[in-house]
């Protein structure tokens, strides 16, 4: 179901006449990502927001359907109550994850990237000159907030080509095979909650291949799972630099060198 004019225009005031977006201002929105820029919407709206936020959303009688909160599009997991996101708006080039979401004023952890959720988002026209299927590039994906995210996708951001850097939350255990191939991702951190938390992060197969811009890698990370060593093949390796930002006893061992003997470096 698409916005009304008025649902928009309520929703951009709200926006613009506070610092963080009220929740209030998504009540009946359950648009997918076939909305575009107008006179009344405002892309990059939720590039940024206060990291404690709850986009939310009332009166819902189907759960089992695609809402769109933030510019975002989740369908939800209502087994283990969860929501997963699977797009975006086609306008927006930036923008900023969720801890939550809220449907009827329950609470779903935001807790995958689906597979291919942002692929081909390049922002690049076909060759018959017809707009970019996946609308403008993604320039720039925010997951600081998203404090419950477990599974970045297959293919999930591959090609890319204008994103320049990624950092995986803490709570991630899972990249999926190519989630990154083909971007243009400059710098990488990969975080854990402290230099003492041991909790495996699997990075699968070519999940960041072709990324030839990488030049700085930041590993928070001691255990890699069944990792494969080809997840950064054809990246430029001799001109990355790996760092951490610990500094811990053994430090460099944990987190520098094991990285790169995992990933061939």
């Amino acid at each position: 179901m698409k916005r009304s004019i008025k649902s928009i225009i309520a929703a951009t005031a709200a926006i613009f006449m506070c610092a963080v977006p009220m929740a209030a201002s998504f009540s009946n929105i359950m648009t997918t990502s076939s909305i575009t820029a107008s006179a009344y919407y405002y892309p990059n709206a939720f590039a940024s927001f206060a990291d404690n936020w709850t986009p939310e959303i009332t009166g819902v009688s189907n759960l089992n359907q695609r809402f769109n909160l933030g510019h975002v599009d989740y369908e939800l997991d209502l087994q283990h109550q969860t929501a997963k996101i699977v797009g975006m708006d086609k306008a927006d080039s930036k923008i900023k994850i969720p801890a939550c979401i809220k449907i009827n004023g329950t609470p779903y952890e935001v807790a995958s990237i689906e597979n291919g959720a942002f692929k081909n988002k390049d922002g690049k026209r076909l060759p018959n000159g017809e707009a970019a299927p996946m609308g403008a590039a993604l320039v720039q994906f925010d997951l600081s907030a998203a404090t419950h995210l477990k599974t970045i996708g297959n293919e999930a951001f591959q090609n890319c080509t204008s994103l320049e850097s990624i950092v995986i939350p803490a709570s991630v255990s899972t990249i999926g095979t190519k989630a990154f191939q083909n971007t243009g991702i400059r710098t990488l951190r990969l975080n854990r909650i402290s230099a003492y938390t041991y909790a495996s992060l699997t990075i699968n197969d070519l999940a960041f291949a072709n990324c030839t811009k990488l030049t700085s890698i930041t590993n928070n990370v001691t255990r890699f799972g069944s990792s494969s060593s080809d997840a950064f093949k054809d990246c430029h390796k001799s001109n990355i630099t790996i760092g951490t930002t610990y500094r811990v006893s053994g430090y460099k061992a944990q987190f520098i060198d094991h990285f790169k003997t995992v990933f061939g470096f």
